[in-house]
């Protein structure tokens, strides 16, 4: 038995950015089937005699047997995420459509009865149902008058039954699929060498070799290297989640020491200043970009819609107003605050993008479920900050593009239409495509890119 409370999760979930994990995979364990041919002219091609010959071909068997063992781990890899993909989205399609039916049941359930109880109001409508149609039910109810149970029986059974169908499927489809990628990807971690590289001394061999420097050079060319229509790559540092500085937002400050300054304003009144501030910051704009694998253009137009709302000024207002509520003297909680003061306290938006403090955490690389309070301090100050504010609303854009059908189309090549959607799934969130105000906030990106791009000059 399932209720949408068993499967929630799955409303939730992106398969196409496990399907792009997979296309990670398989990127590397082509970068590394391309290096074989590399490894095997080295030592076939080679022709020398000498004290270190022996030497030599043991240290390419050695290369040989590492890229050998690391390209079937991540192809293990790739099959599984792979295979989890469609099942996954398989999985999501049915949660949708149990909530159709489960949405056709609460209307038939509000023909005969009305909550009076909060646990009644919140209860699940299967649940509501199986309460009212049960001899003795722990919820409380006010029937209306001239209406009864048995009218609306056949119907509510067979919604309640296509409702637990739907959520039943959803969830055996995903577990079964979730499982067995589990037991694939353990298997293709069992493939790996047990080879240990620190990055660091890495990277100085690089830089104090030449040889090594130009190979490197040469193989950022390589359509292997990274994934198209994606940023540059990064080295991924093991982080304690109790940390209270992920290692993006390190590597994000160290970005910004090197980018020009930019001025904190707390507000922009007019098209003149937005048009002034892109023009200002146009080189930090550039960079922002680039670290995210973006048209400068889209992040442009997206800080010309920004920078030119409600300011900074409102979030401080509104942050200022939660934490009075939230200090124990108001008899308000602050989730029920009117307005914007209102709802979640990590939905509050801060800096010239307005980037809320969920979503900077989530590209800070923390869990925004879990947010301790010297992690949200940092999100926070990295949210006001000019700079690193730009870093984290250009990667946000990056993460929404990644969650599209054109998350592989060069930053070159994006067009109008792709603006659009990024715009709105960067102002709708997950009900972008039905929000007709984040649709109208996708064509109105569009409409100002020209002045975002006359500023960018």
């Amino acid at each position: 038995m399932a209720y949408y409370a068993d499967v929630e999760f799955l409303s939730e979930v992106v398969p196409p950015m496990v399907e792009r994990n997979a296309d990670e995979f398989k990127r590397i364990h082509d970068l590394l089937e391309s290096i074989k041919p590399s490894v095997r002219r080295a030592k076939e091609d080679t022709e020398w005699d000498g004290a270190g010959r022996d030497q030599y071909d043991a240290r390419l068997g050695d290369v040989s047997g590492l890229v050998e063992a690391l390209s079937a781990g991540f192809a293990t890899a790739r099959q599984a995420l792979a295979g989890y993909a469609p099942e996954l989205a398989k999985a999501k399609r049915l949660v949708e459509e149990g909530q159709a039916t489960e949405q056709k049941l609460a209307a038939e359930i509000g023909k005969v009865a009305q909550a009076i109880s909060r646990t009644a109001q919140e209860a699940e409508p299967m649940r509501q149902w199986e309460d009212i149609r049960a001899t003795t039910g722990v919820f409380d109810w006010i029937a209306e008058l001239g209406m009864d149970v048995d009218s609306i029986r056949d119907n509510a059974e067979r919604f309640y039954e296509q409702t637990k169908g739907k959520f039943e499927e959803a969830r055996t489809t995903e577990d079964f699929a979730r499982k067995t990628c589990l037991t694939a990807l353990k298997e293709a971690y069992g493939q790996l060498p047990d080879f240990r590289a620190n990055a660091k001394d890495a990277a100085a061999i690089i830089e104090g070799v030449g040889d090594i420097a130009a190979e490197a050079e040469q193989a950022r060319g390589d359509e292997n290297v990274a994934l198209p229509g994606s940023g540059p790559k990064t080295d991924v540092e093991p982080f304690d989640p109790n940390a209270a500085q992920s290692p993006t937002l390190k590597r994000f400050q160290e970005i910004a020491a090197g980018m020009p300054e930019m001025e904190n304003t707390p507000y922009i009144s007019n098209f003149d200043d937005r048009a002034g501030w892109i023009s200002d910051n146009k080189e930090a704009i550039r960079t922002a970009a680039e670290e995210a694998g973006l048209p400068p253009e889209l992040v442009a137009g997206i800080a010309w819609q920004e920078v030119g709302g409600k300011g900074r000024i409102w979030d401080d207002v509104v942050q200022g107003i939660r934490d009075a509520a939230d200090s124990g003297g108001s008899p308000i909680a602050p989730e029920n605050l009117p307005g914007r003061a209102g709802g979640e306290p990590d939905e509050v938006s801060y800096g010239a993008l307005s980037i809320q403090v969920r979503r900077a955490a989530e590209v800070l690389g923390y869990d925004p479920e879990n947010l301790s309070d010297d992690q949200r301090e940092e999100v926070v100050t990295a949210a006001e900050n000019p700079k690193t504010n730009l870093l984290i609303s250009a990667q946000h854009l990056a993460d929404i593009k990644a969650r599209t059908d054109f998350a592989d189309v060069p930053p070159d090549q994006m067009t109008p239409e792709h603006y659009a959607e990024i715009g709105a799934r960067y102002n709708g969130g997950p009900n972008w495509a039905t929000n007709p105000d984040a649709q109208a906030y996708g064509q109105t990106l569009n409409e100002n890119m020209p002045k975002a791009n006359e500023a960018m000059r």
